[in-house]
């Protein structure tokens, strides 16, 4: 099990396929900003790292925060397998914001 605060700057050096999997989790918070324009993400912490789940959020007009979406690690909407998107005890109570995984993507590129 990872930290409660684990990161993906966190995990990175453990992920399988450490490029593939940050630019899919990069993809997807594009994807919420085309609706709200400041998504985060929570890595899920109940593996060991080498290919967490995550969760993609966006802060609401009243400041609270709302899922977008869950992902497995490939990349695939929790939907997909009808499992709730919310909820859940299993992530991170640390975010990222899309332009720190942006700078973590150049930096694995780099």
């Amino acid at each position: 099990m990872l930290a409660a605060d684990a990161k993906l700057t966190d995990v990175v050096h453990s992920l399988d396929r450490p490029v593939h999997y940050v630019c899919g989790v990069l993809e997807n918070l594009h994807k919420c900003k085309k609706a709200h324009p400041n998504p985060v993400v929570r890595t899920g912490i109940t593996g060991d790292g080498k290919r967490p789940y995550y969760r993609v959020l966006y802060e609401g007009k009243d400041g609270s925060w709302a899922t977008f979406d869950t992902f497995f690690d490939n990349h695939i909407s929790f939907s997909v397998e009808s499992r709730p998107i919310e909820g859940g005890d299993s992530w991170s109570n640390a975010t990222m914001t899309l332009a720190e995984v942006a700078q973590l993507r150049g930096m694995l590129k780099g």
